[in-house]
C-alpha cells in the first residue's frame, strides 16, 4: 500500500469531533470513525487543497499539506535561505 503525504491531517489533541470537515469536503476526502465519533482521512489523495476543511474547523485542528508540484503550479516557490 502507499502513504498518501500530503492532503488534510487532523491533530486529534485539538479535534473536538464536530463533523464540520466530513460535512463540508468537496470530495469527501473524510469518513467518519462511529466508535470514536471523530472524523479520519480515509482518502487524501482525493483531496483538492481546497483547504475548506482547514477554514471550517472550529478548534484549528486540521492542516493541508499541498505537495510541492502543486505549488509551483500555483507559483509558489519554496523559500530560499539567502544566508546559505
Amino acid at each position: 500500500m502507499i502513504e498518501v503525504t500530503y492532503g488534510p491531517r487532523i491533530d486529534y489533541s485539538f479535534c473536538d469531533g464536530c463533523g464540520s470537515c466530513y460535512d463540508n469536503c468537496p470530495t469527501d476526502a473524510f469518513g467518519w470513525d462511529d466508535d470514536k465519533g471523530l472524523p479520519v482521512v480515509v482518502y487524501p489523495a482525493e483531496c483538492w487543497y481546497c483547504g475548506i476543511c482547514e477554514l471550517d474547523c472550529p478548534e484549528q485542528a486540521i492542516d493541508v499539506e499541498v505537495p510541492l508540484n502543486v505549488k509551483l503550479w500555483f507559483g509558489i516557490y519554496p523559500e530560499v535561505n539567502p544566508t546559505a
